[in-house]
């Protein structure tokens, strides 16, 4: 350094410094922004996620999320199924829907509940389904939509939907 004059010296100084500058910058400052905003994003999701869930709480607390009062009592699997069916059927007729398939998928006994699932195959618009969904929520029958796939059907216009719903019976 000492052949240099003082405008090299200078000069040498100077691209150190930038170098150094677009090294801490695009390896420590700039992943760190990136982080920070990620994490930000994260945090607003997580927020919005915990606002819908507090509203769905405090729906379910209100309405009673299982309601039991106006459970009636059932002698057999057969009577269950069969109102489950004729239930199911007036939700599809009322959310005008095609129902494809309804087939039994399970029953599951805990002390004094068994549960009741059942796999339902519907097609129809997408606004129709929803209503079907919603419907299905809307009743004193003490549903639970566990499962559900939409995909595009074979029509132009139609979705096709696979729903696992399930229904709580006191014994």
């Amino acid at each position: 350094m000492k052949n240099f004059s003082k405008r090299e010296k200078k000069l040498a100084y100077l691209t150190i410094l930038v170098v150094a500058f677009a090294f801490i910058l695009n390896v420590i400052v700039i992943p760190l922004k990136h982080s920070w905003i990620s994490l930000e994003r994260d945090i607003e999701m997580k927020k919005l996620a915990l606002e819908r869930y507090d509203d769905l709480l405090k729906r379910g607390q209100n309405k009673g999320f299982i309601n039991f009062s106006d459970t009636k009592k059932y002698k057999s699997d057969v009577e269950v199924l069969n109102d489950l069916f004729s239930l199911v059927d007036k939700i599809s007729n009322k959310s005008s829907i095609d129902l494809i398939s309804i087939r039994p998928s399970g029953k599951e006994k805990k002390d004094e509940l068994v549960k009741y699932s059942l796999e339902i195959k519907i097609e129809g618009t997408f606004k129709n389904i929803l209503i079907f969904i919603e419907n299905t929520s809307k009743t004193n029958s003490n549903f639970l939509v566990e499962q559900l796939e939409i995909a595009k059907s074979n029509q132009s216009s139609a979705l096709s939907a696979r729903l696992i719903i399930s229904k709580f019976v006191v014994i």
